[in-house]
């Protein structure tokens, strides 16, 4: 239920902005099609993505309070079917807002179609295998009461919240180049946001799969009738080994998610200013190194006097705070690529904006696995955590500066110009 409730809160954060969008704040290049036919169709389609992603949390709302033992299975229906129909949609959407900006280049929606289909085809193939179950079970199709169920239980739904998050970031980035693009007319400003706009696009469609993952698991191998057909010892190493292939894999769509912002990041301030980009990649090298070195030299008890059995796993780092940045980052960073222009206050904005946020989603990603999957020691993972977590906090203190002289010159331009 809190995986539907935060793809719900995602669905909502990248819809939004596509609203504004079919409400002519892009001119598309749509040739002979006709200026106001693309826009009304995009903001009809938005609306049914809008309302297909939010009606599985609602139907899983009624039926916890009036089912409360999930006797009904219409809500596993409307949730196997309506979330990956909205995560294609949002798929759709993707490659409209490019193809409105780059109305000629046709690897975009032919890469859109592909992964769209196949998140159509992979939920189908889970609810046919779903419906040949004896006992389908509401959640993940096993125990309930197994201990590991529960750990993957909390794991998925800690990888969709970061998933959800990170590509919502990105789907909010390529919406907001789309807009620069489509209201500058030159060819240098579409050719500075050509890259960004690409990669954007390639890291939302792979975002919006991975999310169908975490929100649809990938299910055991031979089923579950399988498994629960076994001797209990059996089946109990089976189903740990079912839960660590899928955490380990969800690990993986998360790292590749902060790697994906990162990059996006790092194309935007390398077209504005060059070689300076790479200090973006200064914070998570400095986290790297202290990971690395606690990891070979610190001693395992050496602080803990024997208590490390007692040793209380910090929560998963909150991204609002680095959702915010982002967001702040875009601001200042798209207008600046679509006119060319960078002062010293602007610059020294994005790289401490866009280093904080590297450094936040480290923090997050560090804090994110917390019950030794990784093989890294978690007294390492934790001096790490405290380093990232400073590191972010920091630099969006000293981005605070450039970005309050920022607002002092845009509020003293337009009384000068009046005087």
């Amino acid at each position: 239920m809190n995986r539907s409730r935060l793809f719900a809160e995602a669905v909502v954060i990248m819809v939004c902005p596509v609203l504004a969008v079919s409400l002519g704040k892009v001119e598309p290049e749509i040739g002979e099609h006709g200026r106001h036919a693309v826009p009304i169709i995009m903001l009809v389609f938005a609306a049914i993505t809008l309302i297909t992603g939010n009606v599985p949390f609602l139907i899983l709302c009624f039926s916890k309070f009036f089912y409360g033992d999930w006797t009904w299975k219409l809500p596993v229906k409307v949730t196997r079917w309506l979330a990956p129909l909205s995560g294609t949609c949002l798929v759709v959407l993707a490659c409209w807002i490019t193809r409105l900006i780059f109305f000629d280049r046709w690897p975009y929606p032919v890469l859109g179609a592909m992964v769209g289909l196949g998140i159509l085809i992979r939920a189908a193939t889970n609810y046919i295998l779903w419906k040949e179950e004896t006992n389908p079970d509401p959640n993940l199709q096993l125990p309930n009461d197994h201990r590991s169920i529960k750990k993957l239980d909390s794991k998925l739904e800690k990888s969709v919240e970061l998933l959800s998050g990170g590509t919502a970031l990105l789907f909010l980035g390529l919406e907001g180049l789309a807009l620069e693009g489509g209201q500058g007319e030159e060819a240098t400003s579409k050719h500075r946001l050509s890259k960004p706009i690409c990669v954007s696009f390639l890291a939302c469609v792979c975002g919006l799969y991975s999310m169908m993952v975490g929100m649809i698991p990938p299910r055991p191998r031979g089923g579950i009738r399988l498994i629960l057909s076994g001797i209990p010892d059996e089946t109990t190493r089976e189903v740990e080994r079912y839960v660590s292939g899928v955490i380990r894999l969800t690990l993986v769509f998360d790292a590749a998610m902060i790697v994906a912002i990162v990059f996006v990041m790092f194309l935007v301030m390398y077209t504005l200013m060059k070689l300076p980009a790479f200090l973006l990649l200064a914070p998570p090298f400095l986290i790297l190194i202290v990971t690395i070195y606690y990891a070979i030299f610190d001693d395992p008890g050496g602080s803990d006097n024997g208590a490390a059995t007692m040793y209380e796993y910090p929560k998963p780092a909150s991204l609002e705070l680095t959702k915010v940045t982002f967001a702040g980052f875009l601001a200042v960073s798209i207008p600046v690529i679509g006119n060319g222009s960078l002062s010293t206050s602007a610059d020294l904005f994005l790289t401490c904006a866009a280093s904080a946020v590297a450094s936040g989603l480290v923090w997050r990603f560090l804090t994110h696995d917390n019950d030794n999957v990784s093989l890294i020691p978690q007294r390492a993972v934790e001096r790490a955590a405290h380093v990232a977590s400073f590191c972010a906090h920091l630099l969006i203190v000293i981005a605070t500066v450039p970005f309050t002289i920022m607002a002092a010159n845009a509020l003293h331009s337009p009384m000068k110009n009046a005087g």
